[in-house]
């Protein structure tokens, strides 16, 4: 069985679906967000910032497929009320706040949902705030690995030299 990046991305989708916090997902390079796509906030967005790899072991090919997941929410633009010492105060710890949980979250989803395609999490991601005063949103970055199934299927292609 070889699983794919679409399939990923599928379940990807689906969490957004189903998960009340995040309003709209997104896959593609960083700098589409907001430029070359509409997007709708809170976010979810996938890319590729860190290497993939393949490991040859046994004559398998292990494939271990690296993403980077953005949860990301503006920060409120209005005149913000002042906090109990009298300083401007705007929603931004409720956002971070937010997109944590729902990183947390989408780590437990993928660890049930990628089960029966045999894919597993690697047991330690990085989280990062991110701070973009661009487009006035904030939230955090997760990079995740997927160790991916596969069986090797060189054997079975149509042109291979019998060795």
């Amino acid at each position: 069985m070889i699983t794919s990046i679409n399939q990923i991305v599928d379940k990807l989708r689906l969490f957004v679906e189903c998960n009340g916090f995040v309003e709209d997902f997104g896959y593609g390079e960083t700098a589409d967000i907001s430029t070359t796509t509409a997007v709708n906030y809170p976010l979810l967005w996938a890319t590729h910032l860190n290497s993939s790899s393949i490991t040859i072991q046994n004559n398998t090919a292990i494939p271990i497929l690296s993403f980077s997941m953005l949860s990301l929410d503006r920060i409120n633009n209005e005149k913000p009320p002042t906090d109990e010492n009298g300083g401007a105060s705007t929603n931004q710890l409720e956002v971070m706040s937010d997109r944590f949980q729902v990183l947390q979250d989408l780590i437990l989803f993928l660890n049930i949902e990628l089960k029966p395609l045999q894919v597993a999490i690697q047991a330690t991601t990085d989280i990062q705030p991110i701070f973009d005063d661009v487009d006035n949103t904030c939230g955090w970055m997760m990079n995740i690995n997927f160790k991916l199934p596969y069986t090797n299927c060189y054997s079975t292609l149509p042109n291979n030299p019998k060795v």
